[in-house]
């Protein structure tokens, strides 16, 4: 359950781990409790007992180096999912045993160090022996057998104590005994887990992973600096002492380190804390994700709270629990104050050294640790000076805050992570001074490190309380607890469940995938695995919001559950119980709210009969049936029983034959609540819809609990038609015409140049319709009708008749082509602002009549055109060229402006004069011109006659150095290098092209989107593409940048500058599940904008799936231009009312969603001027919403009888294509239109870089029928439902 690790199981998971791992490590802990005071007996000298504990650090300095770290590899990647077990054990193994081998090649230059002559050889064995179990222990771990580590604890604790009193006490070995006692101690723990774990199962020595093997060392290998730098803190102080204060107060350096090693004993107590907690910290660290930097904070105040209290406990008491040691020892208090402030900070190190776990880098544990133990050797040195021996306790406890305060900051840093240095810095503050009262010795010094004691634990109670709170449950087995339910539950909302549907949680240790034996739970373990998987049930449902829990009773456990159950909710949610006969119901202890009979299936009077018996409880009842169940006999069984609630199971319908059946429900008093059995695409939304925009039900009953459980997007559609009753009504268009004769299309007198014509219009239902006489058949429902007629050359009459209105139709039909002749000049070059280049000859056209007289001004130069081909008679449009030479001495660097081009014409004795269209512009020598994109998505073609060979895209204000221009079928392209860009999105820029040189990039992150600004000025020519993880930004006629500094996104995983053909590519790898999409922009300084987007993700929030998901709709056309024609014509909705009809209810479905919508407009007034394609592409463009729809409906060729009735997803850039496909389906499933599916499609609103974008075409509105269906607001509604669950299947994850 998702969610309800985010709202305290994870917490709860932390106490139960902690518990485990308490039995272990306390136990293990506990013998280092009792042995410091065993060992001061044990040893004959004190200075036996400071040798035996400085070779044991000898042999802890060398476990690095042999293990190489890896028992923090051995957990991080053991509990990684994905990562094979074999191969993690293995992997670690063998390194143990190479690190191993290189050590006794190093065995000559071993004997050079002190004491190692004489114990060298058990040394060796120690660091073996303690890496094996280590490695033991850590695989265990990572395989989360918490109890199996319990087992261990307990008895490698027991083994070592016996083999401390056989070695010490029996044989009196002392240092060699000592090291002996750990070793057989480890080894005992090693064959224990060996061959109860069956760990020689995970050594896979056949291929080998050797990246998962680099992985693990990468991750390792720079903890060893900081496991040094460790246990430099923590040990060389005994060196230190040792070597300094030979002879001091008449003792060797021996009896000093074994004094220091004494006053270890009290501060133990506060290490085995930490230790038993880290254990399962770790696991939690590690697997609990979600709310991380919430989670660790949380945590740490709990868990230092607990530490200041034990520290100043400890301080307070440690004078007289020093008296249990052997009482030449006693001396060692003066050690235990600032050891137990140096254990404390020690265990903080340890908790936010998991920061580094989680991240995977273990570098900066490193450079931490390498700070503390630097500080601590100098500080050692002085300190010892100044102070003596109690000296090296100062320097511990200084060197390891230096260590918490760098780890710290890190946290903060890496996760978000915040320790509260106020409070950290108020308790350290008491604690130091409580240390120093107690070695002032004043009188009563226990009365005042008392006092000073009890304001520690004041100041820290709610945090000790919250730690006490989470374990003491798990300590006394109290009953099911539940966090609280974070908002009040959804009106109207249910969930329907029985056992059979929850999942049990399997003990790991009996995980198998084999279906055929299933793994065998005993009476004990199933009892507690369904009480999990009942109190997630309740979570689950909290969470969500739901508000009654319908809980299946198919026998006498299912009773015991229910007990549970409602005992565990409190009413949040009400539970009720569901049986299936009508047999008494026992007395329960904590009653249900009510009872419900699952009825589904059975006929009306076998639920009479059932009833009947269930009417004595007293309870409120309900029933479930099937949704057909209607009519006389089943409302008066309702009465006669007094049900309450009704539950019909939603049928596999849709639309009007749904709404015929929801109609029936409401022939009885008790509240409708359907049942919903399974996800249907776009039919279950459509159902829902309807209910809620119809007050139809109260709500509905979730009875897919496996799928919704499962599928975040599908429990938050289900959850979000609770507010479908919110839905506006609609005011801004009329979706109403005139039941009466009226021809919509073509208009009256109107010319047709095709031999036949779809004649389309309105009639009275109600009274037949006939043309010239003979019926006309409509296959709609409200008089719409459409026909097909033949038409005759001149003029054609048709006469319709509707009941007792009659109509004329007039129309001409000519040929399309006329007679071929002209009077005027067309088609003069330049049709669209063009370009010529000093000194080229530049031949051009027009289209003039035949047999004229045709001149052209260019640049004060009249040129006299010639007709290019004879043609039979004068006055045919014809044809004209003309050819100007270029002057080549025209100004460098600079772009004339020539103006329009001006043309005479004489013929038939008249001249007349005409300005092309387009202005000129010349390019200097050694000039290039440049084409400006003046609008967004101005298309790089391959192929100029056919523009859906796009290559690439620039955006408004690019400026792209041109090769040509020329004029093509009256069209004016640009030839750029790589292709061609057309007249009317781009034209001549004013300047010419300039090289660019980068500036240094910069980086900027709000929210989901990422701005890099690549410095430059001069509008460079810039396209993106992608292809697999490679994002590619290439610029023209740009400089080589020397770095991609300064070029980070959270996606990015890399980026690097490459030399192109023509100017330089950015390369950049992404992270594909976090990157969303692209725009390119320029600022008013010239700079090339780079806009990177992280997808959308659904939100957990109940019935809110589109939280923080911001949509863009369009509706088609509008305002003045009306899009296509209806059946209605004029005389009802055009195209442009009916796409914002859909539009509307679609925004306010997705709003019930919880999404952000912008619409490109809400009103349609035909008095208004069009919203053009261009104006929405910017809105988009400045909005960069998470997903872009827009709503058409379409039309066809009107010559013949229109039968096309089905939807189309347009798409045109290949990350819309799952997006186009979701829609499709959807809403075929809601509206039970037919579907043409997705298709790639050439629209300028659907070739947007930064989102998915769609143009959805409805339905054909020249086919009558489907016309009198697209303008049906129920109709229109379903579509809207569809719509947004398609977009909603659409949102990643």
């Amino acid at each position: 359950m998702e969610n309800e690790k985010k709202t305290g199981d994870k917490y709860s998971k932390l106490a139960g781990n902690t518990l485990i791992f308490a039995i272990s490590s306390f136990s293990s802990k506990l013998l280092t409790l009792i042995v410091q005071p065993f060992l001061t007996y044990a040893m004959a000298e004190i200075s036996d007992l400071g040798l035996s504990k400085i070779l044991s650090q000898y042999a802890n300095l060398l476990i690095p180096f042999v293990s190489m770290g890896m028992s923090n590899a051995i957990i991080r990647f053991g509990l990684d999912k994905g990562n094979s077990e074999k191969q993690v054990f293995t992997n670690g193994l063998l390194t143990i045993l190479g690190g191993f081998g290189i050590l006794v090649l190093c065995w000559p230059v071993t004997q050079f160090l002190p004491d190692m002559a004489q114990y060298g050889l058990l040394i060796y064995i120690y660091v073996l022996m303690s890496c094996l179990r280590t490695l033991c222990t850590q695989f265990v771990r990572s395989r989360q057998w918490n109890k199996l580590v319990a087992v261990d604890g307990v008895l490698c604790t027991v083994a070592t104590m016996a083999f401390y009193v056989l070695y010490l006490v029996g044989f009196k070995w002392d240092a060699n005994g000592y090291l002996l006692a750990i070793i057989s101690g480890d080894l005992t723990s090693v064959l224990f887990l060996l061959f109860t774990g069956k760990l020689w199962n995970y050594v896979e020595l056949k291929g080998i992973n050797k990246k998962l093997w680099r992985q693990m060392l990468n991750f390792s290998l720079p903890m060893i600096p900081a496991q040094i730098s460790f246990w430099i803190i923590n040990a060389s102080d005994l060196f230190f002492v040792r070597e300094m204060c030979e002879g001091l107060d008449g003792r060797t350096g021996n009896a000093w380190s074994g004094l220091l090693s004494t006053g270890y004993f009290l501060p133990t107590i506060l290490t085995t804390l930490g230790l038993i907690f880290y254990d399962a910290w770790q696991l939690s660290a590690v697997t609990e994700e979600e709310g991380r930097a919430r989670f660790f904070t949380k945590i740490f105040r709990t868990y230092s709270s607990v530490l200041f209290c034990c520290a100043a406990g400890i301080i307070w008491l440690c004078r007289p629990v020093m008296h249990v040691m052997k009482s030449n020892y006693y001396y060692a208090w003066h050690f235990v104050p600032f050891l137990v402030l140096a254990s404390t900070c020690s265990c903080f190190n340890q908790f936010m050294n998991s920061v580094y776990v989680v991240t995977k880098k273990s570098q900066r544990s490193m450079v931490t640790m390498m700070a503390g133990a630097i500080s601590n050797c100098i500080m050692n040195y002085f300190f010892i000076k100044l102070w003596g021996p109690v000296g090296a306790t100062y320097a511990s406890f200084l060197g390891l805050a230096l260590v918490f305060t760098l780890r710290a900051v890190d946290a903060r840093r890496m996760i978000g992570m915040r320790v509260h240095p106020a409070r950290v810095l108020a308790n350290a503050a008491v604690l130091v001074f409580e240390a120093f009262v107690l070695l002032a010795e004043p009188p009563l010094y226990g009365l005042w490190t008392g006092l000073i004691t009890l304001v520690i634990i004041l100041y820290n109670f709610a945090g000790v309380w919250a730690m006490a709170r989470g374990l003491l449950p798990r300590l006394l087995g109290e009953a099911m607890t539940l966090p609280e339910a974070a908002a009040p539950a959804l009106p109207g909302t249910a969930l329907w469940v029985g056992m059979d549907e929850l999942p049990l949680a399997i003990p790991t240790e009996k995980a198998s995938t084999d279906a055929v034996n299933p793994p065998q739970l005993s009476a004990r373990e199933r009892e507690k695995a369904e009480k999990e998987a009942l109190r997630d049930l309740l979570i689950f449902a909290r969470e969500n919001r739901i508000e009654t829990l319908y809980w299946q009773v198919a026998g006498e456990e299912d009773h015991d559950r229910l007990q549970t159950l409602c005992r565990a909710a409190g009413g949040t949610p009400a539970v009720w119980a569901a049986v299936t006969s009508g047999e008494p119901l026992p007395q329960w202890r904590t009653p249900p709210a009510g009872v419900v009979l699952q009825g589904a299936g059975l006929t009306a009077q076998e639920i009479q009969t059932r009833l009947a018996g269930l009417v004595e409880s007293g309870l409120p009842l309900a029933l479930q049936c099937d949704a057909t169940l209607t009519g006389e006999e089943f409302a008066g069984m309702v009465w006669q029983n007094g049900l309450v609630r009704l539950l019909p199971v939603l049928p596999e319908t849709a639309g009007k034959s749904y709404a015929a059946m929801a109609e029936n429900w409401q022939n009885t008093d008790a509240e409708v609540t359907p049942v919903i059995t399974r996800l249907q695409s776009g039919v279950t939304g459509s159902q829902l819809f309807y209910n809620g925009r119809n007050e139809k039900t109260a709500g509905f009953v979730l009875g897919n609990y496996p799928e919704i459980a499962a599928d975040t997007a599908a429990r938050g559609l289900l959850l979000s038609y609770t507010d479908a009753a919110l839905t506006e009504p609609l005011t801004a268009v009329s979706l109403e015409y005139a039941k009466e004769l009226h021809i919509g299309y073509p208009a009256q007198n109107a010319t047709i140049t095709t031999a036949k014509v779809f004649i389309m219009g309105t009639s009275d239902p109600d009274q037949p319709l006939t043309m010239d006489g003979e019926p006309v058949e409509r296959t709609g429902e409200n008089g719409c009708f459409g026909v097909e007629a033949k038409l005759y050359y001149g003029k054609n009459y048709f006469v319709f008749r509707n009941g007792d209105k009659t109509l004329t139709l007039n129309l001409r039909r000519t040929d399309a082509g006329g007679d071929g002749t002209t009077s005027t000049l067309t088609s003069r070059f330049p049709t669209g602002d063009a370009a010529v280049w000093a000194g080229q000859e530049l031949t051009f056209r027009c289209v003039a009549p035949s047999g004229s007289k045709v001149t052209a001004v260019i640049n004060g130069q009249t040129v006299t055109m010639q007709q290019a081909v004879a043609t039979a008679k004068n006055g045919i449009a014809a044809v004209y060229k003309g050819v100007y030479n270029v002057p080549e001495n025209l100004p460098e660097g600079e772009i004339l402006d020539w103006g329009p081009v001006k043309y005479t014409l004489t013929w038939n004795g008249k001249t007349k004069s005409f300005d092309s269209v387009g202005r000129l512009y010349a390019a200097g020598k050694n000039t290039t011109p440049a084409v400006f994109a003046d609008t967004e998505n101005v298309s790089l073609l391959e192929d100029y006659t056919d523009d859906s060979t796009i290559l690439a895209t620039y955006h408004l204000g690019a400026r792209i150095p041109m090769v040509s221009c020329f004029q093509y079928n009256g069209t004016i392209f640009y030839e750029v290098a790589g292709g061609y860009i057309v007249n009317g999105r781009a034209t001549v820029a004013d300047t010419p092209a300039t090289e660019t040189a980068l500036g240094k990039a910069s980086s900027v992150t709000a929210g989901r989107l990422t701005t890099i600004t690549l410095p430059c000025g001069s509008y460079p020519a810039a396209t993106m593409s992608r292809e697999g993880d490679t994002l590619t930004l290439y610029m023209e006629n740009t400089l080589l940048p020397e770095d991609a500094e300064g070029i980070t996104a959270p996606m990015i995983k890399d980026a690097r500058w490459e030399q192109a053909e023509g100017g330089v590519k950015l390369r950049m790898t992404v992270e594909a599940e976090h990157y969303w999409g692209y725009d390119l922009q320029y600022n008013e300084q010239g700079d090339l904008i780079m806009s990177l987007k992280q997808p959308p993700r659904l939100s957990n929030t109940p019935g809110k799936p589109l939280e923080g998901i911001t949509v863009m709709v369009d509706p088609g056309h509008g305002n003045h231009d009306c899009g296509a024609y209806g059946a209605a014509g004029e005389y009802g909705p055009t195209e442009s009312e009916l796409n914002l009809a859909v539009s509307l209810a679609l925004r306010d479905r997705l709003q019930q969603m919880g999404a952000t919508v912008i619409m490109t407009r809400t009103t349609d007034d035909r008095s208004t001027s069009k919203i053009t394609l261009d104006e929405r592409v910017r809105m988009a463009v400045d909005a960069k919403p998470d997903f872009f729809l827009s709503v058409h409906h379409n039309s066809t060729a009107l010559t013949k009888n229109v039968k096309a009735d089905w939807m189309v997803s347009y798409y045109c850039e290949d990350w819309s294509e799952s997006y186009a496909a979701n829609l499709s389906a959807a809403v075929n499933g809601a509206n039970g239109r037919p579907t043409d599916g997705e298709e790639w499609g050439y629209y300028y609103v659907t070739r947007l870089g930064f989102c998915p974008a769609v143009l959805f075409e409805v339905g054909f509105i020249p086919n009558p029928q489907q016309y009198e269906d697209c303008a049906d607001w129920e109709v229109i509604c379903e579509t809207a439902s569809g719509l947004a669950e398609g977009l909603l299947r659409s949102v990643p994850g």
